[in-house]
C-alpha cells in the first residue's frame, strides 16, 4: 500500500529480463550520486529537515546504540533498492572483530540481521537451509521473479556477510483468511495449536492501535468503495502485517541480540505508525517486557521516488520549500527521494490509477 504523500510516487515499472543467479545476486547499478537521490534528516521535532550527505546518513546509522533500522519504499523503486544494498553493506561491511593499527582486537562489533517483508514466516526453515547451502539459489526464496530481482542481492549480501535473515512477514494464508473471514479465524487456529510459531501473539490488535493509523487507513479503503465488514477485514489483514513483523524483529532480537535491518512497503512505517506502533504495543506485553525499543535506539528510513522532471526541479529550486513541507516533517528520520525516468514514472502511475 503507498499512498500519495502529497508528492509523487511510482506504482509499478516493468522489469528487465535476467535469467542467471549471478545476475540476480548482483542486480545493485547505483552510481553512489547524488545525481539520483537526496536525503533529508529530521534532526530535531518541528523544525525544517536538514540537506545531508550519504556519508552523514551513515555515520548516524552505524552508531553504537541502534538496535533497529527501518527502511521503507516503494516496491518498483530500484534506486531505492540500491540503496538499501549500500546501506546494509556499510552496516556490514567490518567483520565481527577486527584488529586495530596496533595489532590488539577490538570490541566484538553487533551482527545486522536482515528483515525482508517479502519472505514470510512459513518460508524460514528453508531460508535457515539457504543460509547453510552452497546449491540453494537465491531466487528460489521468493514467490514471485520480480522479488528475487529487487530482493535477491540484499539476501545473497547478508548470507556473504554471515549475518541471519529473517522471513518477516505473516504467510500469505492467514491474511487470506482474515481478508475473508475476519480476525477471529485466526483465534481458532491457536486454539488447535496449530502454526502458532507462524502468528504474532494471539489474539493479535486487529484495528490500528493509534489514530493517525487508522486515519490513514481510512483513506486506503473509503466508505463509497467497500461495506463496512469488508473494510475492517481488509484493515485487519493490514494489522496482521504489521503485527506479524513487530514481532519477527523483536522475537529475534531477543533470542539473538542481533541489531536488526528491516526492509519493508513504507506505509508500514510512515510517520512512525504501522509496525513501530505494533512494536510499542507488544513491548506492554509479557513477551516484550524485557525488551528495549528507546528513541536512540531505532531508525526510520522511507525513500521516495519522484519523475526525473520533478526531481531535477527539486534539484534547482524547492529542496528548501520540500525541507519545510508539513507532511513530511514527521514523515521519518530519514527521507530519500529518488530519481526516476519520466517515461517509466508516468506508464506506471497511469497503471496504478487504472487499477
Amino acid at each position: 500500500l503507498q499512498p500519495s504523500l502529497g508528492v509523487a510516487w511510482l506504482g509499478s515499472r516493468s522489469m528487465p529480463c535476467i535469467k542467471s543467479e549471478e545476475q540476480i545476486e548482483s542486480n545493485s547499478s547505483l552510481k553512489n550520486s547524488m545525481s539520483e537521490f537526496r536525503i533529508l534528516e529530521r534532526q530535531k521535532e518541528n523544525e525544517p529537515l536538514t540537506l545531508v550527505d550519504f556519508a552523514a546518513m551513515e555515520a548516524d546509522l552505524c552508531g553504537p546504540k541502534l538496535k533497529f533500522i527501518f527502511f521503507g519504499e516503494t516496491h518498483t523503486d530500484s534506486v531505492a533498492q540500491d540503496l538499501e544494498i549500500l546501506t546494509y553493506k556499510k552496516l556490514t561491511e567490518q567483520s565481527s572483530r577486527n584488529i586495530n593499527n596496533f595489532g590488539f582486537f577490538q570490541p566484538k562489533r553487533k551482527r545486522w540481521a536482515l528483515a525482508l517483508e517479502f519472505l514470510s514466516r512459513d518460508k524460514q526453515d528453508f531460508v535457515n537451509q539457504y543460509l547453510k547451502s552452497t546449491e540453494i539459489p537465491v531466487s528460489s526464496l521468493f514467490l514471485e521473479y520480480t522479488d528475487a530481482l529487487r530482493y535477491g542481492p540484499i539476501t545473497a549480501l547478508a548470507k556473504e556477510r554471515g549475518s541471519a535473515i529473517i522471513a518477516a512477514n505473516a504467510s500469505k494464508r492467514f491474511v487470506t483468511y482474515v481478508s475473508h473471514y475476519g480476525p477471529d479465524v485466526l483465534n481458532k487456529i491457536a486454539q488447535k495449536g496449530e502454526d502458532t510459531d507462524l502468528l504474532p501473539p494471539i489474539p493479535y490488535p486487529s484495528k490500528p492501535l493509534s489514530a493517525a493509523y487508522a486515519q490513514r487507513l481510512l483513506t486506503v479503503w473509503p466508505d463509497n468503495q467497500v461495506n463496512n465488514q469488508r473494510r475492517n477485514n481488509l484493515i485487519a489483514s493490514q494489522c496482521l502485517w504489521d503485527a506479524t513483523m513487530a514481532h519477527s524483529v523483536l522475537r529475534h532480537q531477543q533470542n539473538t541480540g542481533d541489531a536488526i535491518f528491516l526492509v519493508c512497503g513504507r506505509f508500514h512505517i510512515e510517520y512512525f505508525l504501522g509496525i513501530i506502533d505494533h512494536i510499542e504495543h507488544l513491548l506492554q506485553t509479557p513477551f516484550g517486557q524485557a525488551l528495549s525499543f528507546e528513541r536512540q535506539e531505532f531508525r526510520v528510513i522511507v525513500a521516495i521516488p519522484l519523475p526525473a522532471e520533478q526531481f531535477d526541479q527539486c534539484e534547482n529550486e524547492h529542496w528548501n520549500t520540500m525541507r519545510h513541507h508539513p507532511l513530511l516533517q514527521s514523515l521519518a528520520d530519514f527521507i530519500l527521494f529518488t530519481r526516476q525516468e519520466n517515461q517509466a514514472f508516468h506508464a506506471a502511475e497511469e497503471e496504478h490509477t487504472t487499477k
